[in-house]
């Protein structure tokens, strides 16, 4: 079954894709968060300045033009169109690498206070940097990586109190 997306550009736009119509991009990983893209040929390069794997919302910049996208794939799109939500509280004191990847930085200490949505870690996975960010309100309490090391999905990177 090939996978559908929907994505929503700065809450006003949205189109619908698969698979298919992501084959006919064609992308290049460049430095630094910027993607090369070729279509239709058409020549641009995409910088990705803030993305968060966990909520799916990106904020790409193209020229001097910034664009909010959100992403939503099968799963998503199903269980909207029965009525329900993905959308959850969350209240673990955990921070989990959501796949595996690189840590790249890691922006608190321990001892920190830091509230719900604050950046923790930046994580690199297929070549692009995940800003992963506190689920909670808390307290560093434990940071079991450091900057450099590589970690699998699921891991516990860092502990909150």
């Amino acid at each position: 079954m090939k996978k559908d997306f929907h994505i929503t550009v700065n809450e006003q736009f949205e189109f619908d894709f698969n698979e298919d119509d992501l084959g006919v991009l064609d992308i290049l990983p460049l430095k630094n968060n910027h993607l090369h893209v070729l279509h239709q040929n058409v020549s641009k390069v995409f910088s990705i300045v803030k993305s968060d794997f966990q909520s799916k919302y990106y904020e790409i910049n193209i020229g001097s033009v910034y664009y909010h996208i959100t992403l939503e794939d099968t799963l998503a799109i199903h269980i909207k169109k029965l009525g329900f939500s993905l959308k959850k509280e969350v209240f673990s004191k955990e921070l989990k690498a959501p796949m595996p990847g690189i840590i790249l930085d890691i922006t608190v200490k321990e001892g920190t206070l830091i509230k719900k949505g604050d950046p923790m870690v930046i994580l690199e996975a297929m070549k692009m940097e995940n800003t992963l960010n506190a689920p909670a309100d808390g307290i560093i309490k434990s940071i079991y990586f450091s900057k450099g090391e590589s970690v699998e999905k699921g891991t516990i990177l860092i502990d909150m109190e």
